[in-house]
């Protein structure tokens, strides 16, 4: 009785709330991968039934990560070419110098400034280009001051 009212709870929330989102979605996966994985969540709970089943789990487990791969590897080169591009037009300062400024509290009292330092939100270009120019500074030899 207790499992048939919460089946009943559980499918009346779903219907209305709709499904719950845990954590943002990758920017980089494709709808392709996304049905795979839907497919994957439906078959997961059906799997122990017979060996087909759990074989065709299997399956999407590796075409999920082979796929995964391939969308994170297109979306890499492709932002490569945005890079290349921007920096052929002379606008690369402008994909790297835009960042976000965050305050983190880090103790105490919540209501004064100084307990807040700032973290900087840098795009992908950005970390890619503060990455070099940091290289750059660490191979320069040290003067004396």
């Amino acid at each position: 009785m207790y499992a048939k009212v919460v089946g009943a709870f559980n499918d009346t929330a779903k219907k209305i709330l709709g499904k719950v989102k845990g954590k943002p979605a990758k920017e980089w996966l494709t709808d392709t991968t996304w049905k795979l994985v839907e497919e994957r969540r439906n078959l997961k709970p059906k799997r122990r039934e017979n060996a087909e089943s759990r074989r065709h789990y299997n399956f999407l487990c590796r075409e999920i990560k082979r796929q995964s791969q391939l969308d994170k590897d297109s979306y890499l080169r492709s932002l490569c070419e945005q890079v290349e591009k921007a920096h052929m037009q002379k606008k690369s300062k402008e994909l790297w110098t835009k960042s976000v400024v965050v305050p983190i509290h880090m103790k105490r009292d919540k209501l004064s400034c100084d307990n807040y330092r700032g973290v900087s939100l840098l795009s992908h270009c950005g970390k890619v280009m503060t990455s070099i120019i940091l290289q750059r500074i660490r191979l320069l030899p040290m003067t004396s001051v």
